[in-house]
């Protein structure tokens, strides 16, 4: 989790709020305090806050797979209400529609699993 970390916001053992790190990754010279306090695990102050590095393919990847999913609510209406009347080409066309929302959120989980793991994230023990 460290090498994900931009900033963190903490309070010392004197009741002092200190800010270490930034909003953004760059480089500078110095000792890398923000990552040093996360790896304290709180033996050296309580972390109030953290920024972390952002991966924006991985979160456009989720909005996209919460938009399909989203989309099942309407999809299972429709296909409840033409098989309330008995419409059973369209009833199956709806829930083939689900299907396939299902089977869109799930590969695009995927691709942000592999996208993540190509770019140095490790997996939470």
């Amino acid at each position: 989790m460290r090498d994900f970390v931009l900033g963190v916001k903490l309070v010392d053992g004197t009741g002092q709020v200190l800010n270490f790190g930034g909003q953004v990754m760059k480089n500078v010279a110095g000792y890398d305090l923000s990552r040093l306090f996360c790896g304290s695990r709180g033996s050296l102050g309580l972390i109030t806050s953290v920024n972390f590095k952002d991966f924006p393919d991985v979160v456009n990847m989720v909005d996209d797979a919460t938009d399909q999913l989203n989309k099942i609510k309407e999809a299972k209406g429709k296909a409840d209400a033409a098989a309330a009347k008995k419409d059973w080409d369209q009833a199956n066309l709806w829930s083939e529609q689900i299907w396939q929302y299902q089977v869109k959120a799930a590969d695009i989980g995927l691709r942000a699993k592999t996208y993540l793991e190509q770019n140095g994230a490790k997996k939470v023990k």
